[in-house]
């Protein structure tokens, strides 16, 4: 009895053990990535998550909102494949209406992000975002979204890419017009992890998080739309004083704010109001001013301005009128210049405030909002920059985050070209690389790479010789210019052939006399140089007339010729030389890399 009892608890102790090192394993699987996308439950979850996602982009405040109404999920895989149609249109466009870059930034982030979740994995911060654009991306045109995860790597980072193409009737896909690719960090705490991991095993769990997720989405999107529809007196006024005089005042106003800044339009001074009940104080200068805001809050009326015992008014305040903001790209980001605000020479210097528009769900500034700024400060940095066949347009750009960007405050943003030694590929010479910057607190946030192919030059107009004194395109300077080889050749010929007249009396009387040119050869290569004379012999012998008679006889007969050259008493035959067509097309497409004009004769 005594051996049966000393043998339970050992035994007993033993299993508790083996069972509570197969729950700690077992528990200990959730934090080290979902389950099977094969399994039952892993296809549920992103059946679900499909549905979800869908509406979230209809109501979310954040950047990624700009793709409702544009993107429709065809299939979301558990493996994190995402197939979508993609319609560019509204927002996603730049103000000359082709898709800006940031749109397919923003495809590239999101739609990666989405198959990353719908895959099981925590959601976390973007490390690197890249597009190589391969041909113009279509607008309005049906196109297709394919992404899908590459590799999880050590560290907990993830490698995603993105395919755009046309979309085919045959088979669904078309012509690949550009590629993505994102890197993306989703460290977090253990314990994060781990209940994550518990979440997307227990379906009922999982799907009250993503109606509580969607719910807390629609309630923080409404509060975005209210403050941003909120009335506000930002903008310029005009105070009209008496005896028709005029001032004009920028206020800076948060809307739903009970405080706000105004200055002189002339003066950088900032003096601080309050707007309450419909009424508005402030001070501007020596001033104290007070009015009464209409409905509209377009109109201050019954406005008093006191200085120490006098009392002007009462006056009117109207709100300058305003352009309707463009439903575009540039529109949404407001790049602004700021005077004062110098990065040296050969650095174009912007400023963006990180609106809630441009945040993401975390209340940082977008990754793809991000890329959008950084790409639009480089088209700004090379507005000037005009070739012949227009501005240099991005081909490929990649942005590497170093810190996130906290949401609200103004941040800069820089851009300067590249050293061209350090990055020159040969494969490559008509590419113009930029270096952009968004930095705040004179620290720096993310770093972007871009590449500028420059746009394909027109061909010059055929050159060729007129009489070897000016120039003439097309089929009738071919024609001519014919005609006027076979007189120089003839001309050549003569002038041997009086150089050998004049030779001394003793080599004639050795044998060598000069041998004259008859004319029946003349003619008969003449004939044989221009079939065209075959055809017609009469035309042929009429234009050769006229060739002879305006052709210069003696050096005073060149004289307007001779003046184009920088010395008078340069001869015909002493002129430079004129580039035959493979050098001259060479000349002009040098020129057109450097950015200077052609020299035209």
């Amino acid at each position: 009895m005594l051996d049966r009892v000393g043998l339970f608890w050992p035994c007993l102790f033993t299993a508790l053990a083996v069972l509570a090192g197969g729950l700690v394993r077992f528990v200990q699987s959730f934090a080290k990535g979902p389950p099977s996308p094969r399994g039952y439950l892993s296809r549920v979850r992103a059946r679900w998550f499909a549905g979800h996602v869908a509406e979230w982009l209809k109501c979310t405040g954040t950047f990624d909102g700009l793709l409702a109404g544009c993107l429709e999920f065809e299939s979301l895989e558990p493996d994190g494949s995402v197939r979508a149609a993609f319609t560019p249109a509204g927002p996603l466009l730049s103000g000359s209406g082709a898709v800006h870059e940031g749109a397919l930034a923003l495809l590239t982030d999101t739609v990666t992000s989405i198959g990353q979740t719908a895959a099981g994995y925590l959601g976390g911060l973007s490390i690197e975002i890249g597009v190589t654009l391969i041909t113009p991306v279509p607008v309005g045109e049906r196109l297709i979204v394919r992404t899908r995860i590459l590799k999880v790597h050590v560290g907990a980072v993830m490698s995603m890419e993105m395919e755009l193409r046309r979309a085919n009737t045959a088979d669904g896909e078309g012509e690949l017009l550009a590629t993505g690719w994102h890197t993306k960090s989703i460290k977090a705490p253990y314990k994060a992890h781990l209940w994550h991991g518990f979440l997307v095993r227990c379906l009922p769990l999982y799907k009250r998080e993503l109606q509580r997720g969607l719910a807390l989405t629609k309630a923080a999107a409404s509060d975005i739309k209210a403050v941003s529809q909120a009335p506000c007196l930002a903008g310029s006024w005009t105070l009209h004083g008496e005896d028709s005089e005029q001032f004009h005042y920028v206020f800076e106003h948060e809307p739903g704010s009970e405080t706000f800044t105004g200055r002189l339009l002339d003066d950088t001074e900032l003096r601080e109001g309050r707007v309450q009940e419909g009424r508005v104080e402030w001070k501007i200068g020596d001033f104290h001013l007070s009015g009464t805001l209409d409905d509209g809050w377009q109109r201050l009326e019954n406005v008093h301005a006191v200085k120490g015992t006098e009392v002007f008014g009462p006056l009117s305040c109207f709100r300058e009128a305003k352009e309707e903001s463009q439903d575009n790209m540039e529109s949404l980001l407001a790049l602004r210049w700021e005077e004062g605000i110098d990065g040296g020479e050969g650095v174009t210097v912007l400023l963006a405030d990180i609106a809630p528009r441009l945040q993401n769900i975390y209340g940082i500034s977008h990754g793809a909002a991000t890329a959008s700024l950084l790409a639009t400060v480089s088209r700004e940095h090379l507005g000037g920059l005009q070739r012949p066949g227009g501005v240099p347009v991005i081909k490929s750009f990649s942005v590497l985050y170093q810190e996130p960007v906290p949401g609200g405050p103004t941040v800069g943003l820089a851009v300067w070209h590249q050293p061209p030694g350090r990055v020159a590929r040969p494969d490559d010479k008509d590419a113009v690389r930029l270096t952009a910057e968004l930095y705040n607190d004179d620290r720096p946030h993310a770093r972007a790479n871009l590449t500028f192919s420059l746009p394909e030059p027109p061909r010059p107009p055929p050159q060729a010789r007129l009489f070897g004194l000016g120039r003439m395109p097309g089929l009738q300077a071919s024609f001519l210019r014919r005609r006027s080889q076979a007189t120089e050749k003839r001309d050549s010929s003569l002038s041997d052939s009086e150089v050998d007249e004049n030779e001394p009396a003793s080599e004639q009387a050795s044998g060598s006399a000069p041998e004259e040119f008859p004319n029946e050869s003349q003619q008969k290569e003449a004939e044989d140089f221009d079939p065209a004379l075959k055809a017609l012999p009469d035309e042929g012998q009429q234009l050769e007339a006229e060739v002879d008679a305006k052709e210069p006889s003696s050096e005073q007969d060149l004289g307007p010729v001779l003046d184009e050259f920088p010395d008078k008493g340069q001869s015909k035959a002493e002129a430079p030389a004129e580039l035959d067509g493979e050098e001259e097309e060479e000349e002009w497409l040098r020129c057109w890399r450097e950015g200077r004009p052609p020299q035209t004769e």
